[in-house]
């Protein structure tokens, strides 16, 4: 999702309502068409950030956020620096604006209108049909995870560090475990994770952030079916375990989050019980991205996953084998797949707080 046009009014895109844009800078290029052409030649999906705030424009109204707004707040000044403001001239703007982006790029997956799109997402429907619209009416909540799964899409908008932009000095990132243990709760909770990315002035991403989205890429390749596809349960973790059960309600998937690489460290068996999930002769039970067959140089270890009934729930053993790093030091979670049994969270406590960093 690219900031096409964010709240200073600058357009990334060549559009011809306005002069403050890309294309007459240095840089004399349509960015957004040189984004879209570049993640659709990699086969993903592509969506815009369009701010209905513009502090550039002579006919957005000054508010108390407005670069402009008198160092004296009443309601005189602001009417004297709202007199030859005219909404109605903005509001064709923007609707010119967002026709260009509509109509301009083929295909639009998402748009993220920054603002109240009522009479707005109805007219971009009408531009494309299969349009997802987000903020708006969805709930996007910044920097915080809801603790609670919510009645609606939603989707947590979050930053790999401090800010939104490119921030050169002083700016601790967050760990690429955090953040797949945020994305790990969010789809338990059945929520998106929108991850910020701030480009460099050159365009290029810092090195930090190429790091971070390396390491969630690797998760994802070998536990993606555990995020995708997937709905909540009646109950969303217990303890370090969190929960997500694929859409057709066949297969659960035990997500048991680490704190370090040491916790269930790699070559080492763990017994869990889960009781909330009642097995059956027709129970299968494995470890994405690993066989359980052996453990690297050790001739002879027994790295069999054990499973059985009982009637305290669902008794599992087994061996963390991922060797995701070269090292063994892989700190991420390991992902249970449990098809064909039952979920059944009656008399069990919901979880009421979220673990993750940022949540409230």
């Amino acid at each position: 999702v690219l900031t096409t046009k964010h709240h200073e009014g600058f357009t990334l895109f060549d559009s011809k309502y306005t002069d403050y844009k890309a294309t007459n800078t240095q840089a004399k290029r349509d960015l957004v068409k040189e984004f879209l052409d570049a993640f659709r030649a990699e086969g993903i999906k592509v969506g815009f950030y369009y701010s209905l705030i513009d502090w550039h424009h002579p006919d957005f109204p000054v508010d108390k956020y407005h670069p402009l707004r008198p160092q004296t707040e009443s309601d005189e000044a602001y009417a004297d620096l709202n007199k030859n403001r005219d909404m109605a001239k903005y509001r064709k703007y923007l609707y010119n604006q967002v026709t260009e982006l509509l109509t301009k790029y083929g295909k639009i997956d998402i748009l993220f209108i920054d603002g109240p799109g009522e009479g707005l997402r109805e007219f971009a429907w009408q531009q494309q049909p299969d349009l997802v619209i987000t903020r708006d009416l969805m709930k996007t909540p910044e920097q915080e995870i809801p603790d609670r799964p919510l009645p609606r899409p939603w989707e947590a908008c979050y930053t790999m560090g401090t800010d939104w932009q490119y921030k050169p000095t002083n700016d601790p990132h967050k760990s690429g475990t955090e953040i797949i243990n945020m994305l790990i709760e969010i789809r338990s909770k059945g929520g998106n994770l929108l991850m910020n990315v701030g480009p460099k002035p050159d365009g290029e991403i810092q090195i930090e952030q190429q790091e971070r989205l390396r390491e969630v890429a690797l998760w994802n390749f070998v536990n993606r079916e555990a995020i995708y596809q997937v709905k909540p349960l009646p109950l969303i973790r217990d303890q370090q375990t969190w929960f997500t059960q694929s859409n057709d309600g066949k297969t659960i998937y035990a997500i048991v989050t680490r704190k370090s690489p040491d916790d269930w460290k790699y070559g080492e068996r763990k017994d869990l019980l889960l009781p909330m999930i009642t097995a059956n002769e027709k129970t299968k039970v494995s470890i994405l991205g690993y066989k359980s067959e052996l453990v690297e140089y050790k001739n002879g270890f027994d790295a069999s996953l054990r499973f059985s009934a009982t009637k305290l729930g669902l008794a599992l053993s087994a061996v963390n084998g991922q060797r995701l790093y070269t090292n063994n030091r892989w700190p991420n979670a390991v992902v249970i797949k449990i098809e064909n049994a039952t979920f059944n969270a009656v008399g069990l406590s919901q979880a009421s707080q979220s673990a993750s960093d940022g949540a409230k």
